[in-house]
């Protein structure tokens, strides 16, 4: 998925027809409303490592994520966040556990590789959701090492 289309992307949608969609249904309003926005922004960071977008650009999409939650805390949230600030205040979610969710997805924005030209690499660079498993995971059940 480009950068764009993960910007873009609807994931309310996406999740309807998942089973996390049928457990959250027995939730109240409010709480289930919460749980989609963690949903949709855990979904949003995480297209943007699995990318094929040039590093840069992805790196500097989880900065601007950090930066669009450092400013829902300092009660200025961007536009994509206004949603959040009920949820915020209602749950007490804390901006700690959003932030450790960027920083996670930033450790699977692969270091551009491409250059050694080996067949490893190559693979190494291919999306998790193209290749149906994790980098590491992909290391350790292939031997590659």
């Amino acid at each position: 998925m480009t950068l764009e289309a993960a910007a873009n992307a609807n994931y309310g949608t996406s999740a309807s027809g998942s089973s996390f969609y049928a457990a959250m249904r027995i939730l109240p309003r409010e709480q289930r409303e919460a749980m989609f926005q963690i949903y949709s922004f855990c979904r949003e960071v995480d297209d943007i490592a699995d990318s094929d977008g040039p590093r840069p650009e992805r790196l500097a999409a989880l900065q601007q994520w950090r930066d669009d939650i450092d400013a829902l805390y300092q009660d200025r949230p961007p536009a994509r966040l206004v949603d959040y600030v009920a949820s915020v205040r209602r749950f007490d979610l804390q901006r700690e556990d959003f932030l450790a969710i960027v920083n996670g997805m930033e450790m699977d924005v692969p270091q551009d590789i491409r250059a050694t030209g080996s067949r490893n690499a190559r693979s190494v660079l291919r999306s998790r959701r193209e290749r149906g498993r994790t980098i590491v995971g992909a290391g350790v059940r292939s031997g590659a090492g």
